[in-house]
């Protein structure tokens, strides 16, 4: 079994199995119903994607439906690592203060 090539190196043959997302626009709204010009605005875009590594997360009450991904990507994985850093350091700073507090001497 050969690893996968990098995306600059792939063929274009290669591309037919990456994901392929269709959408198709519906409800169409008149924007100006009294003046006599069509002018038509699409409210509903409806997509369906092969990517299996996105989940499709639904709210019954109100509707509003989102994806959800499931990698991360080296961008995510930076943030994280910033945001671990900040707060490891943050609460040991904390603790350190509490432990070890500065004490002020005043010179009369």
């Amino acid at each position: 079994m050969t690893p996968p090539k990098p995306p600059f190196l792939r063929g274009f043959n290669d591309f037919k199995n990456m994901v392929q997302t269709s959408c198709q626009f519906s409800v169409p709204v008149d924007l100006n119903p009294n003046t006599g010009i069509e002018d038509y605005e699409f409210s509903v875009l409806d997509c369906t994607s092969t990517d299996q590594a996105q989940t499709l997360i639904q709210n019954p009450q109100t509707g509003s439906e989102f994806y959800l991904d499931k990698t991360l990507n080296y961008g995510e994985i930076l943030v994280l690592f910033f945001i671990f850093l900040f707060i490891v350091f943050g609460s040991v700073k904390v603790i350190m203060d509490f432990w070890i507090p500065h004490r002020v001497i005043r010179k009369s």
